[in-house]
């Protein structure tokens, strides 16, 4: 990696990150090493147009440092960075995804899934990035932000579960979905930002948690177990790209929900999890014999790992995938209706939305 420009905590950065734990873990570190950074959160969905609308518009003259973190461009916009030399020798984008390794072409990306100590997450190479390249001055935090850039990446590749048997990576991620992002956001900068002396024992952070977390974690801890065996009971089988899934509708603990299910059910391949509210689709496995964000979630135009990935539901991926699940035309008309918000359900639906929101 090189880093083309030179900058101070006070030079004007801007982030395009992604919207989970991990992609606003890497809002946290940017806005450490520069207070004034101005951060974008994006899905799948909306990343290249976000950014297409930033170049076109010409933005970018505007910030000495541009960041696109643990989420990358398509071939499209990625060209149009790289026909413009005054935002490619300002711009690093970092992603640790193995369906975005062809961006590696690019002198301004940086894609590798895996790191010193095992996989990637963005928030890591991030935060590395800025140490060895930029000067940053993590110092000032002592070690608790590195045990939080850990726990981050632990949960992200799920070591958490597989190797560490780290309950306080996964409570993290708890409390980042139970308090949503811009809460979660503004509690860790000040937490960081305000508390005098930071404690660190057996590679943990002694303040990442306050009793009000702790408290707001253990009654959702109850709820999740919950959660989970109704959705178990819940859950249905069908065939998809030529694998035997599990299907399920759920908008709570998607990974945990996903491994659980994965794991009773080791005839399955994978399961999918369709999110209608937030028109989203999960794709969970605890197989090694499958890459999820290669040969699923990429059918459907998203992405992610091996063991975990996902899918914007938009109308094409909810035409193919209700087909799959039940067969029949005007079930895939109705649920298509419901979530694109047309016919009678939708229309209805938009009222209700309209007034509640007055």
């Amino acid at each position: 990696m090189k880093l083309t420009t030179t900058y101070s905590p006070a030079s004007n950065v801007k982030v395009f990150s992604h919207n989970d734990l991990d992609g606003v873990g890497c809002g946290i570190v940017a806005k450490l090493a520069f207070p004034d950074a101005d951060v974008t959160y994006c899905g799948y969905h909306n990343l290249d147009e976000r950014v297409s609308e930033f170049i076109k518009a010409g933005l970018y003259s505007n910030y000495d440092l541009i960041f696109i973190t643990d989420i990358s461009v398509n071939n499209e916009v990625a060209k149009m960075i790289n026909d413009r030399p005054e935002l490619a020798k300002k711009l690093k984008l970092l992603d640790h995804h193995a369906t975005a390794m062809h961006l590696n072409e690019y002198d301004w990306a940086f894609v590798q899934p895996m790191g010193k100590i095992g996989t990637n997450s963005g928030t890591n190479m991030l935060f590395e990035y800025l140490k060895r390249f930029g000067g940053f001055r993590y110092e000032l935090y002592s070690d608790a932000l590195t045990c939080f850039v850990e726990k981050v990446r632990r949960y992200d590749s799920w070591e958490w579960y597989n190797v560490y048997d780290d309950e306080g990576a996964s409570s993290l991620n708890d409390l980042f979905w139970l308090y949503g992002w811009k809460v979660f956001e503004k509690r860790y900068l000040d937490r960081f930002r305000k508390l005098k002396m930071f404690r660190v024992m057996n590679g943990s952070w002694i303040e990442m948690f306050d009793d009000g977390d702790r408290i707001v974690l253990n009654v959702d801890n109850s709820k999740k177990r919950n959660y989970i065996d109704r959705k178990q009971k819940q859950m249905f089988t069908g065939s998809i790209l030529g694998h035997r899934a599990g299907f399920v509708f759920a908008e709570q603990y998607i990974s945990e929900l996903g491994n659980k299910l994965s794991e009773n059910n080791p005839e399955l391949d994978f399961i999918v999890i369709l999110d209608l509210g937030n028109k989203k689709v999960s794709y969970r496995t605890t197989h090694d014999f499958i890459d999820l964000g290669k040969d699923v979630a990429s059918h459907f135009g998203g992405g992610g790992h091996a063991k975990a990935s996902g899918s914007q539901l938009n109308e094409g991926a909810i035409k193919v995938l209700i087909a799959m699940m039940f067969g029949r035309e005007t079930l895939v008309k109705h649920v298509s209706n419901v979530i694109t918000g047309k016919g009678l359900i939708g229309k209805v639906r938009k009222l209700v939305d309209k007034f509640t929101k007055n």
